[in-house]
C-alpha cells in the first residue's frame, strides 16, 4: 500500500465528540480521478427525482463554497455552515486537534446532513479514497468508483493498479460497487469483499447510443433486470453517458428504477457548451489532466464542423502533467491565449505557451484574453476555456448568455 502523509484518525476523533455522525447518515461513497463530481451530482438529482431527501458533499466549488455542501441541490444557508463550522472548531481547538481545511468542511457537510435527517449522503472522495477525510463513514450502502487515470503519484502511486487500490479504499465489506474504473483491481477488490459488484460492460451496459444536438446523446441502459431506454443526460460528451449509467446503477441497487432528475442535472464547467455572436461557440470545462482533456479532444473532433477553427484559453496548475495535457490539445489549436491563474500553485502562462507549441500569447487574466480571441474569432468559430476551476469561473461569470438546450 502506497504511503502518504494524510490520515484520518483526529477527524473520527472530532466527530466522535460531536456525537458520531459519521457512523449513522446512510452514505453513497463516490471516488475516481474523472467524472465523480459529475455521478455524485446525477445520482443526488434520481435520489432526490425519487423523492427522498439527499445530501451532496463534492469538490471543488466554482462560486461559493456553500456550493460543496448541498441537500435537494440547495447549498447549505450561511448561517448554518457558520453554526456547526462554530461547534467544529470548538472541539478541535479543546482537543488539541489539527484538522485541514478539507477536512473541517468534510466534517460540516456530515453533521449537517446528520442533523437535516438526510435520507443519503452522497460523499465525493478528494482525492485518494482509502484516508480520504469522507471514508471516515461507516453506514456505506453503495461505493462507486469512477474512471481511473494516473495522477497525484506523489500521494498515491505511481501505476494504475496502485492508485486504484487507494481509490478502491473507500469499499465496504458486504456492501455494493458500481465500478466503471476500467482498472480490473477494482472489481477484484469489490469481490474479495464480498460485495455486490456491478461493473460497467459486465453487470451492465449502454446500447443505442445516438448523438441528438449539440453534445447531446441518448442511449438505452440496460443490465440483467431492467432496460430504460432513450435516457439522455442533461451533461454533454459521450463521457457523461458512462458517468449516467453509474449513477443510474447505484440508484437501482438500492430499489430505484426511474432516472428521475437525469435531463435536469447542472453542473457548471462540465462542457458548457454556449452561444456567442456570430454562430461562435465557447466550450468551458474544468478539465485538468491528460484523461480529461482527451475526452475535450475527442469531443471537439465530433461536434466541431470541419471548417471552424478553434481558439484557446488555458491555465494550469504547475503540479498537473500539464506537457501531456499540452501534447493532446495542441494539434487541434490554432491559436492560444496562456493565463497564469491566481494561485501559489500556478504554472505559468509563459512556460505553457512554449509547452503547447501553438501561435500564442500570454496575457494577465482570462477577460484579457477572452477579449483578444473574440477579435480574431470569425462566424462558426470555436473558442475553448480549460485547464482549473480558476479558469472555469471567470468564464462563466462574463459570460451572460444561456447555454444551448
Amino acid at each position: 500500500m502506497f504511503k502518504y502523509r494524510f490520515q484520518i484518525e483526529q477527524l473520527k476523533k472530532v466527530l466522535g465528540l460531536l456525537g458520531s455522525p459519521h457512523l449513522k447518515i446512510p452514505v453513497i461513497s463516490v471516488a475516481g480521478t474523472n467524472g465523480k463530481g459529475s455521478v455524485s451530482r446525477i445520482l443526488q438529482n434520481i435520489l432526490t427525482g425519487c423523492g427522498k431527501k439527499t445530501g451532496l458533499y463534492s469538490s471543488p466549488h466554482i462560486f461559493k463554497f456553500t456550493e460543496r455542501i448541498t441537500i435537494d441541490n440547495k447549498p447549505i444557508p450561511l448561517f448554518r455552515f457558520k453554526s456547526i463550522l462554530r461547534e467544529v472548531r470548538i472541539v478541535e481547538k479543546k482537543n488539541g486537534c489539527n484538522l485541514t481545511k478539507f477536512e473541517i468542511m468534510t466534517a460540516i457537510a456530515i453533521k449537517y446532513f446528520s442533523e437535516e435527517n438526510c435520507d443519503f449522503s452522497v460523499m465525493e472522495a478528494g482525492l485518494g479514497g482509502r484516508l480520504d477525510a469522507t471514508n471516515v463513514c461507516e453506514n456505506k450502502l453503495v461505493s462507486v468508483i469512477t474512471p481511473i487515470a494516473i495522477e497525484h503519484v506523489q500521494y498515491l502511486g505511481e501505476t494504475l493498479e496502485d492508485i486504484a487500490e487507494e481509490k478502491a479504499g473507500i469499499i465496504k465489506y458486504g456492501t455494493v460497487l458500481v465500478d466503471s474504473s476500467g482498472v480490473d483491481e477494482v472489481r477484484k477488490t469489490g469481490l474479495n469483499k464480498n460485495c455486490r459488484v456491478y461493473t460497467s460492460g459486465i453487470e451492465y451496459n449502454l446500447k443505442c447510443i445516438k448523438p441528438v444536438k449539440d453534445g447531446k446523446y441518448t442511449f438505452t441502459y440496460i443490465n440483467k433486470e431492467l432496460e430504460i431506454k432513450n435516457v439522455m443526460p442533461a451533461l454533454r460528451g459521450r463521457h457523461q453517458l458512462f458517468n449516467t449509467a453509474a449513477a443510474i446503477t447505484a440508484a437501482f441497487s438500492l430499489g430505484f428504477n426511474e432516472p428521475y432528475g437525469v435531463k435536469d442535472v447542472q453542473l457548471p464547467g462540465r462542457i458548457d457548451f454556449l452561444n456567442l455572436p456570430d454562430s461562435k461557440k465557447l466550450i468551458i470545462d474544468a478539465a485538468h489532466n491528460p484523461s480529461a482533456m482527451s475526452v475535450i479532444k475527442n469531443f471537439i473532433k465530433e461536434w466541431k464542423p470541419d471548417n471552424s477553427k478553434l481558439y484557446l484559453i488555458m491555465g494550469v496548475y504547475k503540479d498537473k502533467d500539464f506537457k501531456s495535457m499540452a501534447r493532446i490539445i495542441a494539434p487541434l489549436i490554432e491559436k492560444v491565449w496562456a493565463i497564469t491563474v491566481e494561485s501559489k500553485r500556478a504554472l505559468s502562462g509563459k512556460k505553457l505557451a512554449e509547452f503547447l507549441k501553438a501561435q500564442h500569447e500570454v496575457v494577465e487574466k482570462y477577460d484579457i484574453a477572452y477579449d483578444k480571441a473574440l477579435e480574431e474569432m470569425k462566424t462558426g468559430d470555436w473558442l475553448l476555456a480549460c485547464g482549473s476551476f480558476r479558469v472555469v469561473r471567470p468564464a462563466l461569470q462574463m459570460i451572460e448568455v444561456q447555454p444551448l438546450s
